[in-house]
């Protein structure tokens, strides 16, 4: 806990930074389901989707990954967990902690040299290469970018700008998106009158695409089927859910993001 990292890193054989490096890889955890102030519940958990989803933009937007730990001992944690993952940015994807880490090892474990001739790059590999590894190049002076595997073979890269003067080179991209966008504000929308005790009325600020809707019981049970949005503004009938008077959430859910409001049902 003494190093201050975001990235994977090969821990020391001592509780010393002057002390060898052993061959145990420290993934270090970024988001975690553990919160010191006030713990997640089952009457707050939907806010603390929030908390994750803020910090994971701020990680994104420094181009490094995000690592959540969740215990899934309770139901609503779960709901949790698929919220959140349905409000990623279009740059990030999920990947099971251990293929991430066989992939940082991948990483590590390439050799490559490069040489710089009349403005041309040329970057040659002194191991095998795996494709699914990529590299960031200024590109500013740069009239063009080799890449060339052990053999002397060209290696065809693919590339797309990153930053004011860089560019990603990589081979292989499965499931992404081709262009690189930023996660912008959460999802916007206001919900009157709260408590209600028949009528919810919601009011969605800005354009989303693919917007869908759904209420979750305070501990997490999905009461209603994700139902289509095609008006910013719209109303829900809460007398004929067959709710129970009490707290329940209110998720709108766009093709990219997710935001969820709490609110009071009360029987009349």
């Amino acid at each position: 806990n003494d190093v201050l990292t975001g990235f994977p890193y090969y821990a020391p054989e001592t509780r010393s930074f002057f002390s060898e490096e052993s061959k145990v890889l420290e993934i270090p955890m970024t988001i975690s389901d553990v919160f010191p102030d006030i713990a997640i519940a089952p009457d707050n958990f939907m806010s603390k989707v929030q908390i994750w989803v803020d910090a994971t933009r701020k990680y994104d937007q420094n181009n490094a990954s995000t690592v959540l730990l969740i215990h899934p001992n309770r139901n609503y944690k779960l709901v949790a967990q698929e919220s959140y993952l349905d409000s990623l940015p279009e740059t990030m994807k999920p990947m099971a902690f251990e293929d991430f880490g066989r992939y940082w090892r991948k990483r590590d474990s390439l050799i490559y040299h490069s040489d710089l001739q009349n403005n041309e790059l040329t970057v040659r590999m002194d191991s095998e290469y795996d494709s699914t590894l990529s590299f960031v190049i200024d590109t500013l002076s740069l009239s063009a970018v080799v890449f060339l595997d052990m053999n002397g073979d060209t290696i065809t890269m693919n590339s797309q700008p990153y930053g004011t003067s860089q560019k990603l080179y990589f081979q292989a991209d499965p499931n992404a998106s081709a262009n690189v966008t930023e996660l912008n504000q959460p999802l916007n929308f206001s919900i009157f009158p709260n408590p209600t005790g028949n009528i919810l009325n919601v009011n969605i600020q800005g354009n989303y695409n693919e917007l869908k809707v759904a209420i979750f019981s305070i501990d997490g049970q999905q009461i209603t089927q994700n139902e289509s949005i095609t008006n910013n503004s719209f109303s829900i009938n809460l007398s004929e859910k067959n709710l129970n008077p009490g707290m329940y959430f209110i998720q709108l859910k766009s093709a990219d993001k997710v935001s969820i409001k709490r609110f009071m049902f009360i029987q009349k």
